[in-house]
């Protein structure tokens, strides 16, 4: 589902109704892309990155323990390529935060998941 419009028009109002209405049937997990992602340099894939990392976020703060082995090779792929090697810190939030502002960064996830974006989406909806 793609809401846009001008600012102030009723988008979040409407989707917050919307997520109101889905909660009993549905997971739902709400943030704002524009909160993740340098809004001046965006591709698609950076939008399905940011996806997956929320809803994976969401599902680990909730105490949700579902597996996802696609997206979990993935970020063991992501840690040891983009060298993540840092002790103790959250991988999800760093990823996030790096996605925000660095391009190099940026770039080389991109490369990482360009050819992955099929799997990751059947991993995601499981």
């Amino acid at each position: 589902m793609l809401v846009i419009g001008h600012r102030g028009c009723g988008k979040s109002t409407i989707l917050n109704k919307v997520a109101e209405e889905l909660t009993e049937d549905f997971y739902i997990v709400s943030f704002s892309i524009s909160d993740i992602l340098n809004m001046n340099d965006v591709e698609t894939i950076d939008i399905l990155i940011s996806i997956y990392l929320q809803i994976i976020d969401s599902m680990v703060e909730n105490k949700i323990n579902v597996i996802f082995a696609t997206f979990e090779k993935v970020m063991a792929s992501l840690k040891s390529k983009l060298k993540l090697t840092e002790a103790n810190f959250n991988l999800l939030k760093t990823i996030t935060f790096k996605i925000k502002v660095e391009n190099d960064f940026r770039i080389a996830l991109r490369e990482e998941f360009k050819d992955k974006v099929e799997s990751l989406n059947n991993a995601i909806s499981e």
